[in-house]
Formats: structure tokens, sequence, C-alpha cells
């Protein structure tokens, strides 16, 4: 017996040993061991003695068990005597079940590492921010908007079919809206129907009921004049091609258009303040003024999102071809004239005969260059002097691009067809000067630099007399304009055409 109790005291003590180590610290993962090295032990110790004594100690043994009470059974296991405490304070040890719950802690520390890569996942959301879809803005262009309603395409339509209005205030004769549309179609057929021009008629005694239609059309057009208060028909003033976003400031939201304003006393009485006048020479001159006025238009179309003449920013060539002044009215001047004498009889309300000699502002005449000639060379009768007559010292210049000091400016149209021919300076050059700007046009065609085509011109006008007759070229052609300058030839600067900017 004593030899059981050595062997059992043994085994106790190695047990005290282990679970010393195991609560220092040192080895943390031989603690669950314990429990089964002493229960063999005690197994095989009570198999080898016949009593069944001890049997009812191992039983005593695992009640005790529940008094997990701290390590005090340590402390009792000090004396030899009770044997049963000593094999009971091993299973108190289940202090190293408080050790397996740490196990649970390394499995909590892997969790928190998952949820953490979860939780980072989101920052995918901002990579959603391609929301940005206002992509196709950036895409868009004024250009590529111009181009998308046919801006710039020449096309034998009327004017129910080519984007163009007639306006009038309720209380305008529906005749004059006849002879317009009349003018407009025969125009449409010669220089093509471009959209966006609008032709608007009141009556600055009128009411302002009747003149409604004409507001509302303004304010449509977000006209500038009218926001800022000509917003009565005595206020509204008579303006063509004053127009709102002429050019310049053009965007992909503008709707660039021209704006022909005219008042009833003009309608009725155009270009002259004395009802005398015949009614076939008004009325033809108001066929010419019309001409006039839609060849401006013409001229802005092919300018597209870049504006025609000198802006705001009058050297800035990314916001205007810089036509200058006296090419885009002299062109207008020499085109109009052309064209009525070219078309006056298919025109139902001039069928008189008088009416065949009706022109006006031809500088293409000889008469023109004539006076300017007699002008600069001092050599003008009294009778025939005018307040814009130039004067003997008057060279042309570029600043006589942006607004001309005298008339004799606008002879350099003539001088330019001459140099030409009339096809380039109503056509060609046009059709280049949105990717080349105007004076690259010229270049194009002329072989000019913008000085050059200065000098040149002004050599011409101080040579040989003033009675001299025009060179050949210097008027156009007689008969149809389609047998020397087709406008419905015209191949419009495209979207897709190789960009040839020489401004860029």
């Amino acid at each position: 017996m004593a030899t059981r109790f050595k062997s059992v005291i043994a085994l106790l003590a190695a047990v005290a040993v282990v679970a010393t180590a195991a609560c220092a610290g040192d080895l943390p993962l031989p603690t669950p061991n314990i429990e089964a090295t002493v229960e063999a032990r005690v197994k095989q110790e009570v198999a080898a003695q016949p009593t069944s004594t001890p049997v009812v100690v191992v039983k005593e043994i695992a009640p005790t068990d529940t008094p997990i009470p701290t390590d005090t059974p340590v402390r009792t296991a000090a004396p030899t005597t009770q044997i049963p405490s000593s094999i009971a304070t091993p299973y108190p040890t289940a202090t190293p079940t408080t050790v397996l719950t740490p196990t649970p802690v390394p499995t909590a520390t892997p969790t928190r590492v998952a949820t953490a890569t979860p939780t980072h996942v989101p920052t995918p959301t901002p990579v959603s921010t391609p929301t940005p879809v206002p992509m196709p803005t950036p895409s868009i262009t004024a250009k590529q908007r111009l181009i998308s309603i046919g801006f710039n395409v020449p096309r034998a339509v009327p004017v129910s079919e080519a984007g163009q209005e007639y306006v009038a205030s309720l209380d305008i004769p529906l005749e004059y809206r006849e002879r317009f549309i009349e003018v407009q179609n025969n125009l449409n057929t010669v220089l093509g129907g471009y959209p966006n021009y609008v032709y608007i008629a009141f009556n600055p005694d009128g009411t302002e009921e009747d003149a409604q239609p004409v507001f509302d059309r303004l304010a449509k057009a977000k006209y500038s004049r009218y926001e800022r208060g000509e917003d009565t028909p005595a206020e509204l003033r008579e303006r063509c091609l004053s127009s709102s976003d002429p050019g310049g400031k053009r965007s992909p939201t503008t709707n660039p258009m021209s704006l022909c304003i005219v008042d009833l006393p003009f309608i009725e009485n155009p270009l002259s303040s004395d009802p005398s006048v015949p009614f076939e020479k008004r009325y033809a001159k108001m066929a010419l003024w019309l001409a006039h006025e839609y060849f401006h238009h013409y001229q802005r179309a092919h300018a597209l999102d870049r504006g025609l003449t000198y802006q705001t920013d009058q050297r800035n060539p990314t916001t205007t071809v810089q036509a200058p002044r006296w090419w885009t009215e002299g062109s207008a001047d020499t085109f109009q004239n052309a064209w009525y004498q070219a078309n006056w009889q298919s025109l139902s309300f001039l069928n008189d005969p008088s009416a065949r000699d009706v022109t006006m502002a031809s500088v293409s005449d000889p008469y023109y260059l004539w006076r300017l000639r007699s002008s600069i060379m001092g050599t003008i009768p009294e009778q025939e002097k005018r307040g814009n007559d130039c004067s003997l010292d008057w060279y042309m210049t570029s600043a006589d691009a942006v607004s001309t000091t005298c008339d004799g400016a606008l002879v350099a149209v003539p001088f330019m067809a001459y140099k030409s021919s009339y096809k380039t300076a109503w056509i060609d050059i046009p059709q280049d000067y949105y990717a080349l700007g105007f004076w690259g046009a010229v270049e194009k065609h002329l072989g000019l630099a913008e000085q050059e085509f200065y000098d040149e011109y002004n050599a011409f006008i101080r040579s040989g007399d003033p009675d001299d007759e025009p060179p050949v070229g210097w008027a156009p052609p007689k008969g149809p304009i389609s047998a020397y300058a087709d406008f419905l030839q015209i191949i419009p600067e495209s979207d897709e055409s190789t960009v040839r900017d020489s401004y860029k």
C-alpha cells in the first residue's frame, strides 16, 4: 500500500510541476494532457489493487471538482495525510480549462481581420465616380452642334422647309408676309436655304397685344435689347442682323440665329422717306435689301462657332474668322445687285419694266471706282463731294477691318474679284475661312498675305486716270449667278474634315 501511495505522490509531484509551468505560461498546450495522464495512472494503480476503497476515492474526487476555488487546494496538497485532497487538486486545475478559453481569442483575431478586409472593399464605390456621365457634354462642341442642325449646309428649299421664319405683329398686313416669302424662296434657290434666319416685322404705333407674337419670339431668342428694356412697340427699334449670339461666345448650348427686325414705316417705304417714290422702285429696293441681309446670314453660317467678324475679343482668332467689314459689306453689295438683275422678273410684285434699272449700293459700278480715285487724287468736283469720301491721305490698312473710314474701302471687293473671280470673293473664301481664317483663305486663293493685298490695292486705286474704265472682271458677269458662282455646290465644313487651322 505504501508503494502505491509513493507512486501516487510521485505522480502528483510531477503534475504539480507541469501545472506550475502551465501557469507560468511557458507550456500552454500540454495542459489538456494532464487530466488524461492522471486518470490513466490512477486507473492503473486501482486495477492493481483488489480492494474497492480507492474507487470510492476516485468517485469522491470527481465531485470535488465543483469547488473550483482557486489554488487553495495546492496549499493543502502539502500534507500527505489526505490523498483525496491531493488527487482533487489536479482536477480543479480545470484552470487549464481557463487556458482553453484563450483559444477563442486567437479565433476572434482572424475574425477581426476578415471583417477589416470587407470594410475596405467599399472603397470600390468611389471608383463608380465614373458616373461623370457628363462625358457627352465635353464630347459635343459648338461646331458639332451647328453642323448637326445643318447650319452651314446650302439647300434649295422653300422657307417652310429651311428652318426660316416670318414673325409679325397682328396688325401688319398679310401682303408683306407674302412678299417676304416670295423673295426669300427665290434667294434660297440661289444662295441656298440656311436655317435660323428670322424676319420680324412690327408696328411701332401698334398695341402691345398686337405685338405679343413679336415679343414672344424675341424672348425665345434671348434678344439682348429686348431683355434690356425694348419691350414695347414704341421702344423696339429696327435692326437687321443684330441678332443674339452672333459669334465669339458660341457654345454647345447656344443657338445662333440672324434676327432681321423691321418696322412698318420701313416696310411700306424701304430705304426712302419719300412716299412719292413709285411702288415698283420701293419694292425693288425692298427685294435688294432682303438679298443683302440674307447674304450676311450666309456669311455667318460658314463661320460656324467662330463667328463672322471681329467680336468682343477682336484680336482673338479662335472666336471669329476675322472677316473685315469692307469684305462683309462689299460682298453683300455686289451680290445683291447681281442677284436682282438676274431674278427680278421672277418676282410677281415686280412686273413693271421700270424695276429693271433699280440698283442699290452697287460698289462694282464704274461710278464707285471713279469717285474713289477722284477723292484720293483731289480731283472730285465740289458738287460730287460727300461726307463719307476718302481723304487725300487715305490708305487702306488693317484698321479698316473693324470700321471703314470711307466708302472707298468697299471697292476692295471688286478689286479682289478682278484679281481672282467673284466665285473666289463670294464662295471660296467663306468656304475656307472657318479652317484658315479670313486672311488664310485670301492667301490660299489669291496668293497674297494681308499686307500684300493692301499694298496692291492702294497702288491700284492710285494708278491711271479716274476716268479710266474698270478692268475686265471688276463687275459680276451678266446672267444667272449659278453660271459663274454656284452657291449650291459649296462643300460645307464638316466635323469629319481635316483640320487645316492655321490659327491653332
